[in-house]
C-alpha cells in the first residue's frame, strides 16, 4: 500500500459518503462502550478523521494518524471546521519510533486492516503500543463464510484494481483467520460482530494480556 496512492484521493475520499451508515453508527456504538475518559487512544489509519472527531469526547485524549500525509491534510481541514480540543492529527504509522511502547490505553483501526500487506506486523505494533490490559479494537472487511456471485465479482473487481492502480492493494480473508492473528498476537478477544453481516465487517474487541 502506497502513500502516494491516497494522497493523490485524500479529497475525494473526503467527500465521499459511507455506505451502510447504520453499521457504521452501530460499531461506532460498539467501540465507544469499551471507552472511558481516563483513557489515551491511539487510532491508525485515521483516513479523513471522521470517526477520530466522533469518538473523541468519550476519551481522555485521541492521537489520529494516518501514513498518507494527504488524509491527515484532510483530517486538519475537518477540525478547523468542527473544533474538538482532545484531538490530535499526524502522519505516522504504527512502527514509528515516536510511538512509545505501552503508552495507549487503546489502539483502533477502522477499515483499515484489510488494506495493509503486513497484518501480522501491524498487530504486533498494536500489542507493543497498547499498555498492559489495554484494548485494540478493530473493524476489518471479511470473506463470508458462503461466497455468493456478487462477493465473487467483487473480488475480482478488487484484484484488476490492484493490478492496474500502482500502490493500492487489498487481502480479504475469513473472520476465523483474522480473529486468530490477534489471539496469536496474545491478545483475549472479549467482543465481535459484523457490521454489516454480508460481507462481514467483522468487529473486534481484544485485549493484551
Amino acid at each position: 500500500m502506497s502513500a502516494t496512492f491516497w494522497d493523490k484521493r485524500a479529497a475525494k475520499y473526503a467527500k465521499s459518503t459511507i455506505g451502510d451508515m447504520d453499521a457504521y453508527e452501530y460499531g461506532l456504538e460498539r467501540a465507544a462502550a469499551h471507552l472511558n475518559t481516563n483513557m489515551d487512544v491511539l487510532e491508525f489509519g485515521c483516513g479523513t478523521g471522521m470517526t477520530a472527531l466522533k469518538l473523541a469526547g468519550h476519551v481522555g485524549s485521541y492521537e489520529a494518524t494516518d501514513f498518507s500525509a494527504g488524509m491527515i491534510a484532510e483530517c486538519k481541514l475537518r477540525l478547523r471546521k468542527t473544533p474538538v480540543p482532545n484531538v490530535t492529527f499526524r502522519t505516522a504509522t504504527l512502527e514509528d519510533a515516536s510511538l512509545a511502547s505501552a503508552s495507549y490505553d487503546a489502539v483502533l483501526g477502522f477499515n483499515i486492516l484489510h488494506l495493509i500487506d503486513d497484518v501480522d506486523g501491524a498487530i504486533a505494533h498494536a500489542y507493543r503500543l497498547v499498555k498492559p490490559g489495554g484494548i485494540v479494537i478493530t473493524k476489518t472487511v471479511c470473506a463470508p463464510a458462503r461466497q455468493g456471485l456478487y462477493f465473487r465479482f467483487m473480488m475480482a473487481m478488487a484484484w484488476v484494481y490492484t493490478k492496474t492502480q500502482k500502490g493500492f492493494s487489498v487481502r480479504i480473508e475469513p473472520v476465523e483467520r483474522l480473529e486468530k492473528r490477534f489471539t496469536d498476537a496474545g491478545f483475549d478477544i472479549i467482543e465481535t460482530g459484523s457490521f454489516p453481516k454480508s460481507p462481514p465487517s467483522r468487529f473486534i474487541v481484544a485485549r493484551k494480556r
